[in-house]
């Protein structure tokens, strides 16, 4: 049981951190009026179509149909 309070102690803040920051991020680009799927897909260029990639030790097909 002390091992699960000593990682509630650890784990619990950075989870609150992360969430907090993210929503403020959010909250930000929603300001701004940011998009950051759509500006990096635009900086992409044209769709590449179906390609197989590395990705963790593992290929896997992935497709670039700008969806």
């Amino acid at each position: 049981m002390w091992a699960l309070t000593v990682a509630a102690i650890y784990v619990i803040p950075f989870l609150l951190l992360g969430y907090a920051g993210k929503r403020l991020a959010d909250r930000w680009m929603d300001r701004k009026g940011l998009d950051l799927s759509g500006g990096v897909r635009a900086q992409l260029g044209p769709s590449r179509g179906r390609r197989w990639v590395f990705l963790l030790g593992a290929w896997r097909a992935e497709r670039d149909d700008g969806g």
